[in-house]
């Protein structure tokens, strides 16, 4: 599951490294660039090189239509890494409109499975209490 910890502009691109520790030692964390027009999808392949060639742990760049996502593992601070090497790549960079940054976050127990479990138990005991009476 994904959080959303921040959104910007095109204008505020630059400053997306700043969010960098909201993003924890070890966990995932998702740029997803929101563009003007449909990227090409050889431009999502020449991003993924860029990335790998850097180093970046786990980067794995996904275009679809006119958005752009970059998964990574932060391990080191690759949030500039990855956005210098978006605004590096020339067409990429003027086809921006807005960007949104997530952190992938542990599914914890819904709260309608804990309050089924322990309708489901009660009902089990009611059942017991009646047969053995």
């Amino acid at each position: 599951m994904w959080e959303q910890i921040a959104e910007g502009t095109m204008a505020e691109l630059k400053d997306a490294s700043t969010y960098e520790d909201r993003v924890g030692e070890g966990q995932r964390g998702c740029l997803q660039i929101n563009c003007r027009y449909p990227i090409p999808p050889h431009e999502g392949t020449r991003l993924q090189s860029v990335l790998d060639a850097l180093g970046v742990a786990e980067a794995k760049v996904g275009v679809s239509g006119s958005t752009l996502s970059v998964t990574y593992r932060k391990g080191f601070a690759w949030l500039p890494v990855i956005v210098a090497a978006i605004l590096g790549i020339v067409l990429l960079s003027v086809l921006i409109a807005s960007w949104l940054l997530f952190r992938e976050v542990e599914e914890g127990v819904q709260p309608w499975i804990v309050a089924g479990g322990i309708l489901g138990m009660l009902i089990i005991a009611y059942i017991v209490y009646k047969v053995r009476w």
